[in-house]
C-alpha cells in the first residue's frame, strides 16, 4: 500500500509531536507500507539525506517539501498573500506527487483547517481517500490567547467542521474517537506511541544516594500542571523529606513563566531543590532522566487534556521508572494504579505528594513498578502493533471508498 503522510513537518518528522511522527513512520513502514513523507512547510533538506537516485530519504523513507520559505517578519497582508500562493503550490505539487508515486491514500497530520485545505483538495482531485490524524481537540492558543486568535480559530474550525470531510479519522483519545463515531465517521484510535528499538536497552539504575530525585520534561505550561508539581514538592519539603526535582524544557509562554517565577520567589525552599537545565535535545533525555527515582505528570482537568494524550507518558514508562500521573482522559486506561506507578486525583497537590512519598518509603516497590511500567509500555504503545492496525484500517477505508464510487 502506498501512503503519503502529509503535514506540518519543518524538518524531517520534526514537529511539536516529533516523537509521534517518527513512531508512525516506523510503524507504517514496519507493517509493509510504501510511505512517502511530504512536508507542507518549507525547510532546507539535509545534505546527508540526499539519495543516489535523486530526492531525499530519512531513515530510508523518502521525503520532500512543498511549501514556500516564510519571512521572519511579515505584515498581515503579506502573510495572507503568502498563504494563498503556498496553498496553491502545495495543491499542485501534491496532485503531481500523488499521481507520480501512485499513492493509494493520503494521511494528513495537521490541526489547522487552512493547512489541510490544499491537502483535501488534492485528494479529491486525484480520487484518493483522505484520513486525518486528530491529536488534540483544542489548541494551546484557544485557552491561552482566546478564541479569536487566528491559530485558535483555524484549529477549532478543523476539529468541528473540516475533519468531517475526511474519509476516516485517526484519533489519539477515546474522547475524540467517540465524537466522530457519533457522526458516523470511520475511526481508529492510536494513542501515545513508542518504538521499542529506541528504548534504552538496559535502563540505568536510579540514583540511590542523596535526595530522592523526581523528574519532568516537556513544555512548561498549564497543560502539564507544572505549578501543581511544584506545590507537591513543597508539601514534601514541609514534611521534612529530602527531594529534588529535575525539570527540563522551555516555557510555553512568557505569562506562564512569570507565574512560575512568582511562585518560586514566594517559596524559595522549592527553588533550591530544582535542577533546571532548560531545553534538552530529545536524544539526551533518556540518559539524563534515567537518574530519577520517579517521573511526574500532573495534567489538569480540562478539555484539551481529556481529548489529548501526553506523548511523553510512553517515553517515561520505557525508562523503567514508576510514574505519578493524574487521572485525566485515557491515562488510567494505560497506567495501572499501584502497578506501573500511581494515578492520583486531579488538582490535589497534596495527594500527588502522598503518592511520591509512598515510592520514597518503599524503594524496592518503586523498582518493581518501574519494571512493570516498561513492560506495559511495550504492550500498549508499541508503534509496530499500531502500525499494523493502521494499515488494516487504511485498507478498509480504500475498499469502502472504491465500493461507494463504483456503486
Amino acid at each position: 500500500m502506498r501512503i503519503a503522510l502529509v503535514g506540518q513537518f519543518t524538518f524531517p518528522y520534526g514537529t511539536a509531536s516529533a516523537s509521534r511522527i517518527r513512531c508512525l513512520v516506523e510503524g507504517l513502514t514496519g507493517a509493509g507500507a510504501d510511505l512517502h513523507v511530504v512536508a507542507t512547510m518549507a525547510g532546507a533538506p539535509r545534505p546527508e539525506d540526499a539519495h543516489a537516485g535523486g530526492g531525499f530519504r530519512f531513515r530510508g523513507v523518502p521525503y520532500e517539501y512543498l511549501g514556500l520559505a516564510r519571512p521572519d517578519r511579515a505584515g498581515f497582508g503579506e502573510r495572507m498573500l503568502l498563504a494563498y500562493r503556498e496553498h496553491r503550490l502545495i495543491y499542485e505539487r501534491l496532485v503531481e506527487m500523488i499521481r507520480r508515486e501512485h499513492i493509494d491514500l493520503v494521511y494528513a497530520y495537521t490541526d489547522d483547517a487552512l493547512e489541510v485545505l490544499p491537502i483535501r483538495r488534492a485528494a479529491q482531485t486525484t480520487s484518493v481517500p483522505l484520513v486525518n490524524d486528530v491529536v488534540e481537540w483544542r489548541s494551546a492558543q484557544s485557552w491561552e490567547r482566546g478564541w479569536f486568535h487566528q491559530r485558535a480559530a483555524a484549529h477549532e474550525w478543523n476539529m468541528r467542521f473540516s475533519n468531517w470531510k475526511a474519509d476516516g479519522i485517526c484519533g489519539i483519545s477515546s474522547y475524540i474517537c467517540r465524537y466522530y463515531e457519533r457522526g458516523g465517521k470511520q475511526v481508529i484510535r492510536v494513542t501515545g506511541l513508542m518504538n521499542p528499538r529506541e528504548a534504552p536497552a538496559e535502563p540505568r539504575e536510579a540514583r540511590c544516594n542523596g535526595p530522592f530525585l523526581v523528574g519532568y520534561y516537556g513544555t512548561l505550561s498549564h497543560k502539564d500542571g507544572v505549578l501543581d508539581m511544584l506545590k507537591a514538592i513543597g508539601f514534601l519539603l514541609d514534611r521534612g523529606r529530602q527531594v529534588e526535582l529535575l525539570m527540563a524544557g522551555a516555557y510555553g509562554s512568557d505569562s506562564y513563566r512569570r507565574r512560575v517565577e512568582s511562585f518560586l520567589d514566594a517559596n524559595p525552599r522549592i527553588r533550591e531543590v530544582i535542577r533546571f537545565p532548560g531545553r534538552v535535545p530529545q536524544k539526551e533525555l533518556p540518559a539524563m532522566f534515567s537518574e530519577c527515582n520517579a517521573l511526574l505528570l500532573s495534567r489538569p482537568l480540562a478539555r484539551f487534556a481529556i481529548a489529548g494524550f501526553p506523548q511523553k507518558l510512553p517515553e517515561y514508562m520505557t525508562l523503567a521508572r514508576p510514574v505519578v500521573v493524574t487521572a485525566v482522559g485515557d491515562i488510567p486506561e494505560y497506567v495501572r494504579d499501584g502497578i506501573d506507578g500511581f494515578v492520583v486525583p486531579v488538582g490535589s497537590a497534596e495527594r500527588f505528594a502522598d503518592a511520591i512519598e509512598r515510592i520514597m518509603d518503599r524503594p524496592d516497590r518503586g523498582l518493581e513498578m518501574g519494571a512493570s511500567a516498561r513492560r506495559r509500555a511495550s504492550e500498549v504503545f508499541d508503534c509496530h502493533t499500531h502500525g499494523r492496525q493502521l494499515v488494516e484500517f487504511f485498507e478498509q477505508i480504500c475498499e469502502r471508498v472504491r465500493a461507494q464510487r463504483s456503486g
